[in-house]
């Protein structure tokens, strides 16, 4: 435009992008009701949850990539900025993923997707398919292109309802553990210096899940670490026919699938999923935690294990 000052034209630009990015239900949704369906491993931390991806993950037709601890802020960001151009939100959504310390243990970059989500078509633009365009080249990369991805991230226990927004046809499986072992596993951990930390944790995290089981039973399910553990046929032939998929008896044995797993051969406190499954830490919390400390996990959670069907821990 012939005589428009230049800084005039790009300020303009920059009042009118804040302006619509202002505009209540406008923008790129997070969904537009795509037939993609994960599905998520939930529960309190030091579960079994782990143990669970590593089965599931040896099936050819699952994925689960090692945890991202990013979906809930992702989540709200976009939600935030979705008046944004597509191409800042998929810069956005790309680098909170590939920018976390611990995305180094998924083994790729996602230098590749820019590209490819940038040209998506608009009416193909969604949240929904930028994750699960991270998820699904996970799969393609280790080896499984057109798997059906999972996510194992404990803390997302805490945000279904915005999980669910994103993936409305996603399923759900809790796995259960007794509170006594587990919040004694955090503790070994070091995950929580103060017990009642870990104490309110568990109580929080088992709660939700359950609750979110118990109310949407044809989207989720729950299972217990100790019959994981105990009769893992029976268990995982379950957990394989809620997620229609075939069971087969080498799910179990699959051990040497830990190894390509990422943060399991980097974190010491996943060292019991690199060995053949045992029944050998149920109860290890009544054992190895002092009377006083199961005196105080009793005193606060004492109703919530009976409640689960679980000893007294003292």
């Amino acid at each position: 435009m012939p005589g428009v000052n230049r800084e005039y034209l790009v300020t303009l630009k920059d009042y009118l992008v804040r302006c619509r990015q202002m505009l209540p239900f406008s923008g790129f949704p997070l969904s537009r009701g795509e037939a993609f369906e994960p599905f998520f491993i939930i529960g309190s931390g030091r579960s079994g949850t782990t143990l669970l991806r590593r089965i599931l993950t040896s099936h050819q037709e699952l994925h689960i990539p090692p945890e991202s601890y990013v979906l809930a802020p992702v989540i709200r960001q976009y939600r935030q900025l979705r008046n944004a151009q597509w191409q800042a939100l998929v810069h956005l959504v790309l680098a909170r993923f590939e920018y976390h310390p611990e995305f180094t243990h998924f083994g790729i970059t996602l230098r590749s997707l820019v590209e490819e989500l940038e040209r998506l078509p608009r009416r193909e633009r969604s949240l929904a398919q930028i994750i699960n365009r991270v998820y699904a080249y996970h799969a393609t990369s280790s080896g499984k292109p057109g798997a059906r991805w999972g996510d194992k991230t404990p803390i997302n226990t805490f945000y279904l309802d915005r999980i669910q927004k994103v993936f409305p046809k996603a399923t759900f499986i809790h796995i259960l553990r007794d509170g006594c072992d587990c919040i004694a596993s955090m503790v070994k951990q070091g995950r929580y210096s103060n017990l009642d930390d870990a104490i309110q944790r568990w109580k929080q995290a088992v709660q939700i899940a359950h609750n979110f089981v118990r109310s949407n039973q044809e989207i989720a399910l729950e299972i217990r670490y100790e019959s994981l553990v105990s009769d893992p046929e029976t268990t995982i032939s379950d957990v394989c026919s809620f997620l229609d998929v075939e069971y087969f008896s080498g799910l179990i044995s699959s051990v040497e699938i830990a190894a390509q797993m990422g943060d399991v051969v980097s974190h010491a406190h996943h060292e019991r999923v690199q060995k053949p499954i045992s029944t050998e830490s149920i109860g290890r919390g009544r054992r190895d935690l002092k009377i006083e400390e199961r005196e105080r996990i009793q005193q606060l959670i004492g109703p919530v294990l009976e409640s689960f069907g679980y000893d007294p821990c003292i």
